[in-house]
């Protein structure tokens, strides 16, 4: 599989930005029947050539590709993680930090889409390397969904709390919730 399957990288048309998308995986723990990913059994088949390995590779080529090609030519990169669920990956923290360590002069916004399924101590180690103080600007956006079918309602919450406790990148999109309800709820626990 090559690099240029799995990323899409397209040009800003404003500002001196660029957008980077990649999907990680295609492997989710949710079986939703709103998916917009479509039949997870197809899923489940496209996820078996997926490998650490192969992960690896991809980071490697995506940031050799920002320091040498994007570098002091954009003030910026947004760079979208998506998937099926990128946080159950064994290698997720390990592919944050490479980004969040890569030579890049200007701000990288890491923007990562998530059920937040995964354990909290996962959660805490992705606060701590935005906690520490790094030589180029990263930030990170959590765009998190609740999905009552699948996951504890206060079981959410706390994830979100943990992701909250670091001001520095929190963005959990609270705004936008479509119940009133889960409004209330996260004004209650904040």
């Amino acid at each position: 599989m090559k690099s240029e399957d799995i990323i899409k990288v397209e040009n800003l048309s404003r500002g001196k930005g660029f957008i980077i998308r990649w999907s990680l995986t295609y492997l989710c723990n949710y079986s939703c029947d709103f998916c917009i990913q479509g039949d997870k059994e197809k899923h489940i088949e496209k996820s078996k050539s997926e490998s650490i390995e192969t992960r690896r590779k991809i980071c490697d080529n995506l940031i050799d590709f920002i320091e040498t090609k994007l570098n002091k030519k954009y003030d910026y990169i947004e760079l979208f993680l998506i998937g099926g669920e990128i946080t159950i990956l064994s290698d997720f923290l390990e592919i944050i930090n490479k980004i969040v360590n890569c030579k890049f002069e200007g701000r990288i916004i890491i923007k990562v889409t998530t059920n937040l399924s995964t354990n909290n101590e996962v959660l805490k180690k992705l606060v701590d390397i935005f906690s520490r103080k790094t030589k180029y600007i990263r930030d990170l956006q959590i765009m998190a969904s609740y999905y009552k079918e699948f996951a504890e309602e206060q079981d959410f919450i706390e994830k979100v709390k943990i992701l909250n406790q670091n001001k520095k990148f929190s963005k959990i999109i609270r705004q936008k919730m479509i119940y009133k309800r889960r409004k209330r709820i996260f004004k209650k626990h904040k």
